[in-house]
């Protein structure tokens, strides 16, 4: 929600991987999570935005 409403549109999942990084949300061994399993939860989190 955070990305959406600084860019106005939803991201996509390397946009969001990149976002979580610089926003200290990182994956296993401290990298940026991965955009395939950020894919995964997309749907989630549409529902849950709306």
């Amino acid at each position: 929600m955070n990305y959406q409403s600084r860019h106005g549109a939803e991201p996509t999942p390397e946009q969001l991987s990149t976002h979580l990084a610089a926003q200290g949300l990182l994956g296993r061994g401290g990298n940026p999570i991965s955009p395939s399993n950020l894919r995964r939860h997309f749907l989630n989190w549409r529902i849950y935005n709306l």
